[in-house]
């Protein structure tokens, strides 16, 4: 039988026959470190020692060197069923060896084991190939036990035999019993058949804790689990759960139970069960139904009173949104079939799209084969800058190709009389000529009939049908000029959320505060807003006449144009016409100033134009408010292409004051890992000199990093709660008393290899609507930051390392310790070296000494203790290589190597820089 697999510290070859196995035992060729073992008291130090010897699989062959069935191309138990019997030693263990030898005619071995007990095998008929052979395995081993058990009453054998394949180490036994010609037990037939049942079962049970898992919310969950006891014994640790790993699954169950459960040995110890557990867990038949039952012994009720914490659950899998994630090819057939819907249905869109798709371009592909030559199309980008983008790229769309419907005239960006106003550009010192009233009377207006002719108007007259870029400001500006064109249809590309919400700050104006509160008084004691503005139409007649004496004084111009669209509010408000939403925002500020937010109205020549929106983050409740109008929402979410891995820092917040507290360390991290591969996103103050770097708040749609292989994430967006506040009771039209509360939840972080993770006592708003504007609007910010790196198209390896301990819309690869990537004073002295020499001996403790000014204690803590964090995707690692100095002898030495040093190049360092002589190397 070749049933033989050596531990990797064993002499043996891999495979041996079963009788070449027993007469290693017999020979006792292992019996100095075995009476070793069962001379030793302590268990840790017995299982060590353990580990020392070779190890067998009696029950299996299979190929491969791990014992994992599923890896395996051939598997194929080999019939002998094996026993282990712990509680009997010595003379005990002897006697029943001897019973066995007399009583059982299918013995094919016994012997005593390494630690004192007994271990013997019962040879049967099931012989199988097939990969459920451990499932049916399980059956075998049952049905032998129960046979054994009626001529032993008192056998008390390891279940954890169940499993085929379980290694056993190999032992020494001078009085071995081994007969390879014992009788065999036909048990195969009846195994298989119960297995065939318990699978029909097993599918009839999991299609019923579906639907029992769907009457059980997260909170529910969480809140059971908190009144269970934290330490119980390993059985009842077990019920609980397999139930709520059959109920919930593996990858949510596991962190969950990890972090509850107490034990002397760790959470290491405790999380190792769960795994093993979780593999298992299937076979038992408790589910979420036997969890709740458990809780509520334990005084769990469906509900309790107050904020708990909750349990938020992200995205199940691989992108940003849904159940569905799509390939390009896939993703790119999803968007034509709601592109054609758009424009020949003209229903309005809203097309959440993976970040980094090319959303864009496809819809300008789209717009160049399908709509350039039937219809107008007023196409909104956030910047001018974009626009004069997009308007070169439409025309590379068509290089090579010959579309009828092309005309370079087609694509026009409207440009701002910033820009083409004549008198402006003749103008040596630069004043600005231009105005609306100004353009009506102007020499250069066509409608002048001068002879002369201005850009700007010269470019809303080259095509009567075609496609114009605008800037997102442009959606809320009324035309001075645009004669004879109507648009038919509009897309708006990225968020337009900053633009349609205006903001603005006036400082020492007490009045305008009271004037809030008074009006807000009357709304809160259930009166119309009209009636609240009616009563008040003194005070609001008192306080224009004060704005417009403020407008005479000399104020700042920023403050002047403030005080203008207020003063518009306040002759509104004489005109008993409904202007409260400015006073909303203002009843909460100080008495030394004040915010006017409100939402700019779409200009209306663009009303009633079918709308599609193109964005990767946006929530649909905050799009439909803003825009005042429903949208038919879809999200495609597509795969990251196979090099991308994201790594997360899970012990930081990274917020802009620690980023600013802790600006030394951050600039030097990033000044070890920046080159021509590497980008750095942050905060505009800390990196705003830096090349090859954008800030949160101004990245949406830029496509700088897509040629880079690294990008470093260092912090998030978080505007302040009274921003979301302001924006809140604008766009859902609240009242004033709400609240920026916040409370604790626990948040699922997506992990690639499905064993998700979660972080606890994260912060969330109490409040849905401002949950959904943090969403909008945070959240997106920095998922759309992680995207500017580009992770769908192309195969090269790409790397994000993500500083923040926030859960997001994205798969993460690793979870690590800021000090894992170098982020303590000893590893950026460490990784500084390294970098310097880009070759550094490991065991040249003076060159490291002179090279980081740490000490030789601190050296050797950093080598025994921390060199698991080096990491080839950080940059840093280590080589071994054959070498000798001068004339000393060849031997392996161990160098850390930063970055892609070639094989040439690392020889050539090793020879001028250190005197080695390389003769071979394992690593590079």
């Amino acid at each position: 039988m070749q049933n033989f697999k050596t531990h990797k510290k064993t002499l043996l070859s891999d495979f041996l026959s079963l009788a070449s196995i027993y007469t290693v035992i017999r020979d006792q060729e292992f019996d100095e470190a075995i009476q070793k073992i069962r001379s030793t008291e302590d268990d840790n130090q017995r299982q060590e020692l353990k580990y020392e010897l070779p190890v067998y699989y009696p029950c299996i062959s299979f190929d491969g060197v791990n014992a994992s069935i599923e890896k395996c191309k051939e598997v194929q138990s080999t019939g002998v069923v094996q026993f282990d019997i712990d509680n009997i030693h010595g003379d005990e263990a002897e006697q029943f060896k001897q019973e066995l030898i007399e009583k059982v005619q299918e013995l094919i071995y016994a012997f005593i084991s390494p630690s004192g007990g007994l271990k013997f095998g019962i040879k049967t008929d099931f012989v199988s190939s097939e990969k459920n052979v451990n499932d049916v395995f399980r059956f075998v081993y049952d049905a032998i036990e129960a046979r054994l058990q009626k001529k032993f009453p008192e056998m008390k054998a390891d279940r954890q035999c169940r499993s085929i394949v379980l290694p056993f180490f190999l032992s020494s036994d001078s009085k071995a019993y081994f007969n390879d010609a014992c009788e065999t037990v036909a048990v195969k037939k009846d195994a298989e058949a119960q297995y065939l049942k318990w699978s029909e079962q097993k599918k009839q049970a999991e299609e019923s804790n579906k639907q029992v898992s769907s009457d059980y919310s997260d909170t529910m969950v969480l809140e059971a689990l908190d009144a269970i006891p934290s330490v119980l014994p390993y059985h009842d640790r077990y019920y609980i759960n397999v139930a709520l790993i059959n109920g919930i699954g593996a990858h949510n169950a596991i962190p969950l139970l990890a972090d509850h459960w107490q034990h002397e040995k760790g959470r290491d110890h405790i999380l190792s069960q769960l795994q093993e557990q979780a593999k298992t867990a299937s076979k038992c038949n408790n589910d979420l139904r036997y969890f709740f039952s458990v809780a509520k012994k334990n005084g769990y009720k469906s509900r309790y009173g107050g904020n708990r914490r909750r349990l938020i659950e992200t995205r199940s899998s691989g992108s940003y949104r849904g159940n569905k994630n799509y390939s390009i090819d896939e993703a790119d057939k999803a968007l034509e079939l709601k592109l054609d819907r758009f424009f020949t249905e003209k229903q309005d869109q809203a097309l959440m799209i993976e970040a980094g798709f090319g959303k864009t371009t496809s819809v300008l592909k789209y717009i160049v084969k399908h709509g350039a030559q039937k219809k107008n199309i007023a196409y909104f980008v956030p910047e001018k800058k974009l626009g004069a983008e997009l308007n070169d790229a439409i025309k590379g769309l068509n290089k090579g190709k010959k579309f009828d419907i092309f005309r370079e005239h087609l694509f026009n960006q409207i440009r701002g009389l910033e820009d083409t106003c004549e008198k402006n550009k003749v103008n040596k010192a630069g004043f600005k000529f231009y105005s609306k009233d100004r353009c009506k009377n102007c020499f250069y207006h066509p409608g002048n009939d001068t002879g002369f002719s201005c850009e700007y108007f010269d470019q809303f007259n080259r095509s009567w049908r075609g496609v114009r870029f605008y800037s997102h400001a442009h959606l809320f500006t009324p035309a001075s000029v645009d004669y004879g064109w109507k648009a038919d249809f509009i897309v708006i590309d990225e968020d337009i959320l900053n633009t349609m919400i205006e903001t603005s700050w006036v400082r020492k104006c007490e009045f305008t505060v009271k004037l809030a509160r008074s009006v807000a008084g009357y709304i809160k004691a259930g009166k119309s807003i009209e009636y609240g503005l009616a009563d008040n139409s003194d005070k609001i007649r008192e306080e224009l006449k004060k704005v417009e004496k403020q407008l005479k004084s000399d104020i700042p111009e920023n403050e002047r144009a403030v005080f203008m669209r207020y003063k518009d509010d306040l002759e509104s408000m004489v005109k008993r016409e409904n202007a409260f939403i400015e006073l909303k925002s203002m009843a909460g500020s100080n008495e030394d100033q004040f915010k006017i937010t409100k939402k700019r109205q779409i200009d209306e020549r663009w009303e009633g134009i079918p709308i599609l929106l193109l964005d990767a983050s946006g929530k649909q409740e905050v799009i439909e408010r803003l825009f005042e109008r429903e949208f038919e929402f879809s999200e495609i979410a597509v795969n990251y292409q196979d090099n991308v891995e994201v790594i997360q820092v899970k012990d930081k917040w990274a917020s802009k004051k620690w980023v600013g507290d802790n600006l030394e360390a951050v600039n030097e991290l990033i000044d070890i890992f920046e080159d021509d591969d590497t980008a750095v996103i942050s905060y505009k103050a800390m990196i705003e000199d830096r090349q090859d770097a954008m800030w949160f708040g101004g990245l949406r749609g830029k496509d700088g990093f897509s040629n880079k292989k690294r990008l470093l994430v260092v912090g998030r967006q978080m505007i302040p709660s009274t921003d979301l506040l302001a924006y809140s009771q604008v766009i859902f039209d609240r009242d004033i008393e709400r609240t920026g509360d916040m409370e604790q939840v626990d948040k699922i972080v997506t992990m690639k290899d499905g064993n998700n993770q979660l972080f606890k006592g994260l912060y969330d708003y109490t409040d849905h609507e401002l949950r959904l504007l943090n969403e909008h609007v945070n959240l997106a910010e920095t998922y759309q930051a992680i995207h500017r790196l580009r992770l769908i198209h192309g195969n090269e390896k790409k790397q994000v390392v993500l500083f923040s301990r926030e859960v997001l819309p994205v798969t993460v690869n690793r979870l690590v310790d800021s000090s894992e990537i170098g982020f303590t004073d000893i590893r950026l002295k460490f990784l500084k070296a390294v970098k310097s020499q880009r070759v550094l001996p490991v065991k040249d403790n003076k060159l490291i000494i002179d090279l980081t000014g740490l000490i030789v204690k601190q050296i050797k803590n950093f080598k025994e203790r921390e060199s698991g964090w080096i990491d080839d995707n950080m940059h840093f690692k280590t080589v071994s290589a054959v070498c000798k100095k001068g004339r000393g002898r060849k031997q392996s030495r161990d160098f850390y190597v930063w970055g892609n040093v070639s094989k040439k190049e690392f020889i050539q360092v090793l020879n001028d820089q250190y005197g080695f002589t390389v003769y071979s190397d394992a690593n590079n």
